[in-house]
């Protein structure tokens, strides 16, 4: 049976596991990125991870999943914000390919975690698709008959650099107005500490929501009213069966799905038309896992 190493680069955490051809996870390993100590840091936390995988498995491949529009012919980094400094450049098969005499292929972090979801989780048997990624940043990754759309440039599906308010907050993207900086766990945690309030985790946030505290149910209303405006774009251009909600931010949905059903209601849509992802932070790692075995055949 074929085994082979997944592994999700992010902005603050990479996470890895070795997964079996039929699902099963074997091994799991999360790290800081530490992404301000620079790119040689972050991909020697990603050697040491593969090393040990290695050390203890036999390993037929590598998947990566990694933030920022990747080359996926060239295995390149072609793109990517101060989340992970010096990252533009990173080419994963000189980099690991070499080192191991392993195949390794790459996509970006959301596509690989819409994989996931179409996989194991909560895209499983529907072949349209849009999973969107609601953490520090806000991505998009489109399934259409089964298949990952990448785009000419490799950023189709970056919903989160879509103008929501034109001449609006600054973007680390260079625009003004961009979905991520209102829909964004990053973005409404500091919605809500521009108030009085000085929260250093988003599940603060919640805690106050739960406790009708006025200023947070206000931010939160605009959080929702952003989301189901974005929901209702995603739709209108891509048709989907449904859209996966996934990312950290949606673990928190219990507390708002009901205020954003009836908001997607009063655009015309069946609430149904959102699902939740089911892998939680694994999404990634299976979804590089699949790509690797994909990609194998």
């Amino acid at each position: 049976m074929k085994k082979v190493i997944g592994i999700d680069i992010g902005g603050t955490g990479i996470k890895g596991a070795v997964i079996s051809e039929i699902g099963e996870l074997l091994d799991f390993q999360t790290v800081s990125t530490d992404a301000s100590k620079g790119r040689d840091h972050v991909l020697k936390n990603v050697h040491q991870m593969i090393q040990h995988f290695i050390e203890n498995h036999s390993i037929d491949a590598i998947g990566i999943g990694s933030a920022g529009r990747i080359n996926t012919q060239e295995a390149t980094v072609v793109y990517a914000t101060d989340n992970l400094p010096q990252w533009i450049g990173v080419n994963f098969i000189e980099e690991f390919e070499k080192a191991y005499s392993l195949p390794v292929f790459v996509d970006n972090d959301v596509n690989v975690a819409a994989i996931g979801e179409a996989w194991m989780g909560a895209g499983k048997n529907i072949q349209n698709f849009f999973f969107l990624a609601l953490g520090t940043g806000v991505g998009g990754g489109i399934v259409i008959n089964d298949d990952i759309i990448r785009g000419t440039n490799w950023s189709a599906g970056e919903v989160g650099h879509m103008i929501l308010y034109p001449g609006g907050k600054n973007c680390n993207c260079g625009q003004k107005g961009c979905v991520e900086q209102y829909i964004s766990g990053t973005a409404l945690l500091n919605q809500v500490n521009e108030t009085s309030h000085s929260f250093k985790h988003g599940s603060q946030i919640w805690t106050a929501y739960n406790e009708e505290d006025q200023q947070i149910q206000t931010c939160v209303e605009h959080f929702i009213h952003d989301l189901s405006i974005t929901l209702h774009n995603i739709k209108i251009l891509y048709d989907p069966e449904v859209i996966i909600m996934g990312g950290g931010l949606s673990e928190s949905h219990h507390y708002w799905e009901e205020a954003l059903s009836k908001q997607l209601q009063s655009f015309g849509h069946d609430p149904s038309i959102v699902k939740w992802a089911t892998l939680g932070n694994k999404a990634g790692q299976y979804g590089s896992a699949k790509l690797a075995l994909d990609s194998m055949e």
